[in-house]
């Protein structure tokens, strides 16, 4: 699959540009990385992605986790950005209820897996966010949307003051729907 760098994205996403390619790691497997990486053993089990490869992991001590790992063609500066995304949360608005990043054994926020046919992954472990889906909830109730509302101003505010200057991005002034498309992100 051709990896697209950001000057290239196409005006129109086809079925090229949109095919993602999640992992498809064993559980066994999932269960040696976590240890190796995180120094956690546990129980797992899949959860959806359609670009990571997601487990649910709940760890002898009965913490509960998600393992995200990447797919071989993701681009590992959209990784980055979203691990600097979670950092930035983490350290100016502490108070809401995010996922956060677990830092490995080495106190690094992801991590690299190579398989043996010498492809290499990123690996993150997040905090688990209990809740219900919302599509699989009841129907919303207007106080659910003054809920989401609150929260994303919340983030608005925070993240006014983020940005990325190694990759020359920036998402001061954007709306917080476009942090993930660099098009909408300023140059530096």
């Amino acid at each position: 699959m051709k990896r697209f760098q950001h000057e290239e994205l196409p005006r129109t996403l086809d079925a090229e540009f949109l095919r993602f390619n999640p992992p498809q790691f064993d559980l066994e497997s999932l269960r040696n990385i976590t240890s190796r990486h995180f120094g956690l053993t546990g129980d797992l089990s899949p959860l959806e992605g359609e670009r990571d490869q997601n487990a649910k992991f709940v760890a002898k001590n009965g913490q509960v986790y998600v393992l995200k790992i990447s797919g071989i063609n993701e681009d590992p500066s959209v990784v980055d950005f979203q691990v600097q995304a979670l950092l930035h949360l983490e350290k100016y608005a502490p108070e809401i209820c995010v996922p956060r990043l677990v830092r490995t054994r080495d106190g690094n926020a992801s991590a690299r897996q190579s398989t043996a046919d010498g492809d290499e992954h990123l690996v993150r472990l997040l905090t688990y966010v209990a809740g219900t889906p919302m599509s699989k909830g009841p129907p919303t109730q207007l106080r659910t949307l003054r809920t989401i509302g609150n929260m994303q101003g919340q983030l608005c505010r925070t993240f006014s003051s983020f940005s990325i200057l190694p990759h020359g991005i920036s998402c001061r002034g954007t709306a917080p729907t476009d942090w993930y498309s660099t098009r909408s992100c300023a140059r530096t």
